[in-house]
């Protein structure tokens, strides 16, 4: 005998779509994408990747991405929270040149308002530097790290990234140490 073919049933029918919203710390404050979900708590804690371009509206942010993962669900809205920015590799491999020193720093700092987070920063010497150099230069963006991220709440500390007061600050810093060809956040990660 024959089995009976249960008919497929369209499960994306029946979802419904959720607006995603971004936090208030960016300048475009609204929708910024939809997710589609059988009930809202299915939507909390998934984390929504776009490009930093679409919350800032400035081309100079072409660089990053950005990470935000929903808090928050009422009705068919999501709100959240940023939750990581990363700079994109092929951005930075274009940076890294022959005759020049990478100089990364990986390290985590909790800021004014209790909110931990991991920044990887990376640093671009204008000449290939010695070892003991590098070591001098990645002790003295810890120290300017540490004591910004200190003094400022979570919120500030961010756009000081995005508007690059804090780059003038480290550039300022670490050219007393060695002459500076670039330097940038290659990564930001909230940890909970």
């Amino acid at each position: 005998m024959a089995e009976k073919r249960q008919a497929k049933r369209d499960l994306w029918s029946k979802k419904t779509w959720f607006k995603v919203y971004a936090p208030e710390m960016f300048d475009k404050e609204g929708f910024v994408a939809e997710t589609p979900a059988f009930k809202g708590e299915h939507v909390l804690g998934r984390i929504v990747e776009l490009p930093l371009t679409e919350l800032t509206g400035s081309f100079k942010h072409h660089k990053y991405k950005i990470y935000l993962k929903i808090t928050d669900v009422k009705d068919d809205k999501a709100t959240t929270k940023l939750n990581g920015l990363e700079l994109l590799r092929d951005f930075v491999s274009r940076m890294v040149r022959k005759r020049t020193s990478r100089v990364d720093l990986i390290e985590d700092f909790v800021s004014k308002d209790g909110i931990k987070a991991r920044y990887k920063l990376l640093l671009i010497t204008k000449r290939r530097v010695q070892t003991s150099t590098k070591k001098d230069i990645r002790e003295k963006m810890k120290e300017v790290l540490k004591e910004y991220v200190r003094n400022n709440n979570f919120e500030n500390v961010v756009k000081g990234f995005l508007n690059e007061s804090f780059h003038r600050k480290m550039i300022e810093e670490v050219n007393k140490i060695y002459p500076v060809n670039y330097f940038d956040i290659r990564m930001l990660e909230v940890l909970e």
